[in-house]
């Protein structure tokens, strides 16, 4: 049996949206961090990501 692990989580969807590629999000405390852009910042809140505004 595979196990689905959460990986996709931690791909950083506003780069693919914007440059159609996507980066490694990266643990920084609580929060997830894009390794191309530290101002893309995530958390996962009910099994989904959750985009940070205005959070630097």
């Amino acid at each position: 049996m595979t196990k689905i692990g959460d990986d996709i989580l931690h791909n950083c969807p506003r780069c693919y949206r914007e440059k159609g590629f996507s980066a490694k999000l990266n643990r920084k405390g609580e929060e997830l961090v894009c390794a191309l852009d530290a101002g893309h910042r995530f958390v996962i809140e009910k099994g989904m990501l959750k985009e940070l505004n205005g959070r630097k």
